[in-house]
């Protein structure tokens, strides 16, 4: 059901009827499903089709499931502010650095231990 959002909005809802009974919203990369428990959704589905489709990226499909949220909200007269975006942090290069210094330091505290054993065993 890839790229199929309403179809996937009421199959999800179906499958989630006994433990969740609130408006399930599906945002995919090329728009948005709605389901209510079987209740009929035509005015959040106009709401819906008025917004553009979000794109493929994890931060648009995030954003556009909070600009989703906001409007339902507008819709039902609350007032609701989004938090601001933060970009993400880029720790790849840190962590590699830190998982190879972690490995170095067991080694060396390896040679530390078994090198003198083996040389005691070999000489004794």
């Amino acid at each position: 059901m890839w790229r199929q959002p309403q179809p996937y909005a009421r199959f999800l809802g179906q499958e989630l009827y006994y433990v969740y009974r609130g408006r399930l919203l599906i945002v995919m990369p090329n728009g948005y499903g709605i389901y209510h428990r079987g209740k009929p959704v035509a005015a959040e589905r106009r709401l819906l089709d008025s917004l553009a489709p979000p794109g493929p990226s994890g931060a648009r499909l995030a954003t556009a499931a909070g600009v989703a949220v906001q409007r339902f909200a507008r819709q039902a007269g609350l007032r609701l502010a989004l938090p601001a975006a933060q970009a993400p942090a880029n720790h790849t290069n840190r962590d590699r650095l830190e998982i190879l210094a972690i490995v170095l330091c067991i080694s060396a505290i390896g040679a530390l231990i078994f090198v003198p054993r083996r040389r005691r065993r070999a000489s004794g």
